[in-house]
């Protein structure tokens, strides 16, 4: 199987940004397994990670924000054939956070793909919930006070049976 990338819209990231690499992984991935667009799913949201669908030629379901797990969880349930990939940043995990933990809970063949780059970027660079404590954002001029989220430990004390940073 040949690459599912879509040549009409390559990948554009901040310089520095590893959004890129991961969506080279994620296509060396889905040639490994041998899959045609027309067996994956992919689910995102908003911000960077919410750009993946439109660099696949997959089928691809774009909703709200901390909302793609919700419609990968009925999608699977109603088509489980189909292979489910969500892609998220740090910023849908920690708006849709019981929506995590209810995915993990359920166990369900979905893979969730958090793109983590400790703050919200895409609106200025506010902190987030997996921003570190004391680092300094837009809104937090001062450091950040609250300890941040460690959403593998988050996702492997609700049940998910495979995690890895």
């Amino acid at each position: 199987m040949g690459s599912l990338l879509n040549q009409k819209r390559p990948p554009v990231f901040c310089p520095g940004c590893s959004h890129e690499r991961i969506v080279q992984a994620l296509d060396d991935a889905f040639q490994r397994m041998g899959l045609a667009g027309r067996q994956i799913v992919l689910v995102s949201d908003i911000g960077c990670s919410g750009l993946f669908d439109t660099f696949f030629h997959t089928l691809a379901i774009h909703g709200l924000h901390g909302r793609a797990l919700t419609y990968a969880i009925g999608l699977k349930m109603a088509r489980p054939e189909l292979t489910v990939v969500v892609t998220m940043g740090d910023g849908g995990m920690g708006i849709g956070g019981a929506h995590v933990m209810g995915a993990c809970r359920r166990n369900l063949d979905i893979t969730l793909l958090v793109l983590n780059n400790f703050n919200y970027g895409m609106t200025g660079g506010q902190s987030g919930p997996t921003t570190p404590q004391g680092a300094h954002g837009t809104t937090a001029p001062y450091g950040t006070f609250e300890n941040p989220f460690n959403l593998p430990y988050l996702a492997a004390s609700c049940g998910a049976p495979y995690v890895a940073r």
